[in-house]
C-alpha cells in the first residue's frame, strides 16, 4: 500500500511546486483562481474515462468549479430537499423534542 502512496504523494508535490507557473483555472462562480488549469484538466479527463459525467444546466463540468462554491451549490441544492414530498430530516434544537 504503502509503495503505491509515496509515487502519488510525489506526483502531487511536483504538481503543487509548478502550480505556479501553470495557466490558472479560474471558477465559473466566483470567478477564482483555484489551482493549476492542467489539475482541472486532468480531472475531467480521468472522471471521462471512468463513465461519469457532472455536467451542469450551464454546460460546465462541476470539476471547473472552486471547492468552496462546490459547497455552496451543494448546500443550495440540498436546501430545496424540503420542498419535496419524503422526509427530510431538518433537525431539532438541544432539549426539543422530535416532532412525529
Amino acid at each position: 500500500d504503502h509503495i503505491v502512496q509515496r509515487p502519488a504523494s510525489i506526483g502531487v508535490e511536483l504538481y503543487q511546486k509548478n502550480s505556479p507557473d501553470l495557466t490558472q483555472a479560474s471558477c465559473p462562480r466566483c470567478k477564482t483562481e483555484f489551482c493549476g488549469q492542467m489539475w482541472v484538466d486532468d480531472l475531467n479527463k480521468v472522471v471521462e474515462e471512468l463513465g461519469y459525467d457532472y455536467t451542469m444546466p450551464n454546460g460546465k463540468k462541476l470539476q471547473d468549479y472552486c471547492p468552496r462554491c462546490k459547497r455552496i451549490m451543494r448546500g443550495l441544492a440540498y436546501s430545496g430537499l424540503a420542498d419535496k414530498k419524503e422526509g427530510v430530516f431538518q433537525g431539532v434544537r438541544t432539549g426539543e423534542k422530535k416532532s412525529e
